[in-house]
């Protein structure tokens, strides 16, 4: 019966929007007082529960998808603030690297007494420093013996530069401690400049120092005074170019305010055959969310994985320990191994609960359209 009235008063209100009279008919008005009759007769009738609680459920279906998204759905990018001591770390530089004094005394130098250097494209030696002889592009330089302190190092991995066989995203810089106070960097798509001042009883060997068949020792005229020796490599590509130094105790290597677009914690370890395995080389980090208000420490050998990160290091320290402070944008933040991850990205709903600005503004707005929904209801008696 409600179906056939409502179809009859449907069928009955187009008719007379239909046959609107210029002027007043009685007919019309009979059959207007007709409509509304129906009219009175159907809102006499029960409605059905499922009308009832259609528009219910509907609201309340869409409120539980919103719900469940914001708790499921990621914010990305996720900001990121991270502090980490470790045995290496591996970055994707956008600009050139160039250690920075400790100490604003002119005499703080970095001091060691080894030295290796692969892919050796140039050397110049002041005349009193006897260098063994090298092929351009491929040889490797040994400090055998001696003391060292470094004067100028600089790492570049600019794009601009040819790379033949390496990939856009290729391009890296790998620092990793072999050993204490080690620290050995691989550069593939990039090539670095070293200036040294040596002096004691100085060898140099472009072989593997101590085996059979290395180059005769560039000895130092006169110890006591220090000789200038300068270095350049060629463009690391498939086979990283390596610069491997034997720090004094106590020394650090410091650079400082790095834009990168790659960030990981982790070494390459030998595997089976054609498999690529990592291991983590954190220590201990403290990762902070912002978005979320989440703050996370992590334990030695936690796999941390930056996805897509792009941010600044605003201090990489290098000495007995790796020390990394960065902060910036991550698509994805997880840890633990492969296969037990843990989501640390932020969801939408965290983000809103922790961003009170954002809440405040929501709260506002629910307010106002409270006061403009009583006051509505107020004007229409």
């Amino acid at each position: 019966m409600r179906r056939a009235l409502e179809q009859r008063i449907a069928a009955e209100r187009s008719r007379l929007c239909e046959d609107v009279p210029e002027s007043e008919s009685q007919e019309f008005e009979s059959r207007a007082r007709h409509l509304k009759v129906y009219q009175d007769l159907l809102s006499q009738l029960p409605v059905p529960w499922i009308r009832r609680l259609a528009v219910p459920l509907a609201v309340a279906g869409l409120s539980v998808t919103l719900v469940g998204l914001l708790c499921t759905v990621s914010r990305s990018p996720t900001r990121v603030l991270l502090v980490v001591e470790a045995s290496g770390v591996q970055i994707a530089a956008k600009q050139p690297l160039a250690i920075s004094d400790l100490s604003d005394l002119s005499e703080a130098k970095i001091k060691g007494t080894g030295i290796y250097i692969s892919g050796v494209s140039a050397v110049r030696a002041s005349p009193g420093l006897r260098l063994p002889t090298t092929r351009k592009g491929g040889d490797s330089l040994h400090l055998c013996q001696g003391h060292f302190v470094i004067d100028k190092l600089t790492i570049d991995l600019d794009e601009t530069q040819p790379t033949p066989k390496v990939e856009a995203d290729g391009r890296f810089l790998d620092i990793q401690l072999t050993e204490k106070e080690s620290p050995t960097f691989y550069l593939r798509g990039g090539s670095a400049q070293v200036d040294l001042r040596l002096w004691g009883r100085v060898r140099l060997a472009r072989g593997p120092c101590g085996v059979s068949g290395e180059s005769a020792a560039s000895q130092i005229l006169n110890p006591l005074l220090a000789e200038t020796l300068y270095v350049e490599t060629t463009v690391g590509g498939p086979q990283p170019v390596q610069l491997a130094l034997r720090l004094d105790q106590g020394e650090q290597l410091v650079f400082k305010q790095i834009n990168v677009d790659s960030l990981r914690f982790v070494r390459e370890v030998g595997a089976s055959l054609g498999q690529r395995e990592f291991v983590s080389t954190i220590y201990a980090a403290n990762l902070s969310l912002p978005d979320s208000g989440a703050s996370e420490s992590l334990g030695a050998g936690t796999l941390l994985e930056l996805t897509g990160f792009v941010g600044r290091l605003r201090q990489i320290k290098i000495g007995e320990r790796v020390e990394v402070q960065a902060e910036g944008t991550a698509a994805r933040v997880l840890s633990g191994p492969l296969g037990y991850q843990r989501d640390l990205t932020p969801s939408y709903l965290q983000f809103l609960r922790s961003n009170k600005q954002l809440g405040l503004l929501w709260a506002s707005v629910f307010f106002v359209w409270g006061l403009l929904w009583s006051g509505k209801r107020l004007l229409a008696g």
